[in-house]
């Protein structure tokens, strides 16, 4: 999205210059240390560094003041660049939704359940509960929210008034040979413990959707979204890969997928890194054959012979060309490198709002959710197969069609479903007691 067009807060990255200031009567100057060394002074230029701005342009400032602080420990190597942008990114889902509250970020008042800070949190609980978003990832944006607000505070930027309640309890640890140690940790009654997902949930801790939710979405999709988005949508669900891969699809991906021998309605997709002429960026740089509808691979084909595509690949630059989708200036929907704002993620935003405007909801969905609902149904079939198939085969297959390195964490799919039965057939021999207990009295 071009500047001056957003509609959401968003970052922009520049380059910083930690000039060195020296103070004397009456006269204030800056300037470059090390002059006699180019080589330590390059450290005190930083390349991509990120400032935060609110859906009008304008700039956040005392969050863009705290991140400034932190990078005067940039040359002496105290944090990284990356940790600082980080941090950045973890500001803009509180920046969203401040500003969908429409109350200041600073709004700290005597009730502390109307406090913006404490509304976030809860904001988040919810969207950990909901599977939206993974229990590590609500922790570390609580503390980062955190973190800014004790800064302000201890600089008078916000308020007096004590947002938080803070002090230090005793726990005790076992060490290497059995023995309890007695350990100090701090705690915060707004920090958000990192709780271990459940077996009601799979990979990163996220839930499957429903089939009819599923169908709603990604009908939604193609009658009311881009082209592009309804194709990923229907990737995601049909082949489980994660979006960071879908972005990174190429054309030759597409038109080197080959059919299954057994089912003429499946065909298979090789991604990796080391795909010669197409390689797919995959987490841990795991190679393999993705499962895809036939269907579904000859309408990417088509896409790829597009005037939609094409007329994008002739804007677009060497190294996004070959890529399958495209955005309309020529870039890649991914995020390329740590500088780069991912242009999906806006995409799924404006569409989460447009869903809304006409009655949907759709603000608990997360790409993520598409690859948990095709692990459980691979994983499904395979444990409802008659004659039954051995789990170690289950494992294996579901392992390589979700591309996991470690069987650890496909084996998540198969407790989340034998979970599930469980709790369902309890469920319904519970509700029978209960309701014949129930009919039982009223004779």
């Amino acid at each position: 999205m071009a500047k001056g067009s957003k509609c959401v807060a968003y970052v922009e990255f520049i380059t910083l210059t930690l000039f060195h200031i020296t103070v004397a009567p009456g006269v204030a100057s800056y300037a470059l240390p090390f002059a006699h060394d180019l080589k330590r002074q390059k450290n005190y230029v930083v390349l991509g560094f990120p400032i935060l701005r609110w859906s009008t342009g304008a700039l956040w400032d005392e969050a863009n003041l705290w991140l400034g602080a932190l990078a005067q420990s940039i040359p002496t190597q105290g944090i990284r660049i990356k940790s600082i942008r980080s941090l950045a990114y973890a500001l803009i889902t509180f920046m969203r939704f401040v500003e969908s509250e429409g109350r200041p970020w600073n709004y700290l008042p005597l009730i502390p359940a109307d406090r913006t800070i404490n509304r976030y949190r809860k904001h988040l609980i919810d969207a950990r509960e909901s599977g939206e978003l993974a229990p590590s990832t609500v922790s570390a944006k609580m503390s980062v929210v955190l973190r800014l607000f004790r800064w302000a505070q201890i600089n008078k930027i916000i308020s007096a008034v004590a947002f938080e309640v803070t002090g230090v309890k005793v726990v005790k640890v076992p060490d290497q040979y059995g023995r309890e140690l007695a350990v100090s940790v701090s705690f915060s009654n707004l920090a958000i413990p990192n709780r271990k997902a459940s077996a009601d949930r799979v990979e990163g801790g996220l839930m499957p959707v429903s089939i009819d939710y599923r169908n709603e979405l990604i009908d939604f999709a193609r009658d009311h979204l881009s082209y592009d988005l309804y194709l990923m949508l229907r990737i995601a669900f049909e082949s489980g890969l994660r979006i960071e891969s879908i972005c990174n699809l190429k054309v030759n991906t597409v038109n080197w997928g080959t059919p299954d021998f057994f089912d003429a309605e499946l065909s298979w997709l090789q991604v990796g890194p080391n795909v010669d002429g197409a390689p797919v960026a995959t987490k841990f740089g795991v190679q393999g054959a993705v499962m895809i509808g036939t269907a579904l691979l000859d309408e990417l084909k088509e896409y790829c012979k597009s005037i939609r595509r094409i007329t994008r690949e002739n804007r677009a630059s060497e190294d996004c060309g070959e890529l399958l989708f495209i955005t309309k200036n020529g870039n890649s929907y991914g995020r390329r490198s740590d500088t780069d704002r991912s242009a999906i993620n806006s995409l799924v935003f404006a569409a989460k709002e447009k869903a809304r405007k006409m009655g949907l909801n759709f603000d608990d969905f997360h790409f993520h959710r598409a690859r948990a609902t095709f692990g459980v149904a691979i994983v499904q079939c395979g444990m409802e197969c008659e004659p039954s198939i051995p789990l170690s085969d289950i494992l294996s297959f579901a392992r390589d069609c979700l591309l996991h390195k470690d069987v650890e964490t496909t084996m998540k799919y198969v407790r989340f479903l034998q979970n599930s039965k469980i709790k369902a057939k309890y469920a319904n021999e519970y509700t029978a007691a209960m309701m014949g207990r129930y009919n039982e009295r009223s004779k």
